[in-house]
């Protein structure tokens, strides 16, 4: 449904040449087109250096571990919750319910870090603190993850 949703509006949007549509959808849910933030590796390294774990929640419509493990750092999380998988969307609470079950923690103590307060701030709504990265491109973001959780890290 992500695929074809995706090029209609690709399409829709003006590009009907042959194939243009469908080769732009293959670049964006390839693993190597993603860029992650500058911070996320040495962020997750920290995190487990502190006995951290560290879940993935995210209504992408597609695999995201391949995503970190191109970037060598799949070892780093420990449980991917993706909407697709487990049948929700953030905000509603049953994503963020199994995304800690799986960490095998409780809501509160828990922090969700994301770039969208409707979505990733729903987190709240099962006792979890938010804290938001703002919106911007990665290059403007050289920080943003080791900054939103340096309060675990002290």
């Amino acid at each position: 449904m992500h695929r074809q949703a995706y090029l209609a509006v690709l399409r829709g949007s003006g590009l009907t040449l042959p194939g243009h549509a469908k080769s732009l959808y293959e670049r964006v849910i390839d693993p190597r087109s993603w860029e992650p933030y500058p911070d996320t590796a040495r962020c997750l390294c920290s995190l487990r250096s502190a006995g951290i774990g560290v879940g993935v929640v995210s209504n992408i419509a597609f695999d995201l571990r391949d995503v970190f493990e191109v970037h060598d750092m799949g070892g780093l999380v420990d449980t991917f919750t993706l909407s697709y998988e487990v049948g929700v969307t953030k905000p509603d609470p049953a994503i963020f319910t199994s995304a800690l079950r799986s960490l095998g923690v409780a809501g509160p103590g828990a922090l969700m870090v994301g770039d969208s307060e409707e979505a990733d701030g729903g987190a709240r709504g099962v006792g979890c603190d938010f804290t938001l990265v703002q919106p911007v491109p990665v290059p403007q973001r050289p920080r943003a993850l080791l900054d939103a959780v340096a309060h675990l890290l002290d």
